[in-house]
């Protein structure tokens, strides 16, 4: 009995033929060197490793600030409302928000200025004059 041929296309792509790399793609080093690569490696990936968990654990850490500081506002805000206050309209970003460095809050361009009057606290004494210098001179 005669089989059918199969029209459809393979399921998978065809692999390209494997070409063999010239000779100028290889390079000779010696053992040692190739220890020293594969120290080096060894070390370079361990350090890797212990920076990201070291960054995940101040990134834990930094939550647990995150949730301290809402409960503190929330307790504030509480404490406000018994009292008769006004809430302060602050915006506080939570634990997943970006926070903004305080300069960046900072409009450079404003200037406050204000007359203070100066308050005496204490009487200013004299600066004693510095034993080397002389005063004919």
């Amino acid at each position: 009995m005669p089989q059918a041929a199969s029209t459809d296309p393979p399921a998978t792509p065809p692999v390209p033929p494997v070409v063999p790399p010239s000779s100028k793609d290889f390079i000779t080093i010696s053992g040692s060197e190739f220890r020293g690569m594969v120290l080096l490696f060894r070390t370079l990936n361990a350090t890797h490793d212990a920076l990201f968990r070291k960054m995940r654990d101040i990134r834990d850490q930094q939550d647990r600030h995150f949730i301290i500081l809402d409960q503190h506002t929330a307790i504030l805000r509480q404490i406000q409302q018994h009292l008769g206050l006004a809430p302060l309209q602050t915006d506080i970003p939570g634990p997943s928000e970006l926070r903004v460095q305080a300069e960046e809050t900072i409009p450079p361009t404003e200037i406050i200025i204000a007359d203070v009057p100066p308050q005496a606290t204490h009487e200013a004494a004299p600066e004693p004059s510095c034993p080397l210098e002389d005063p004919a001179l």
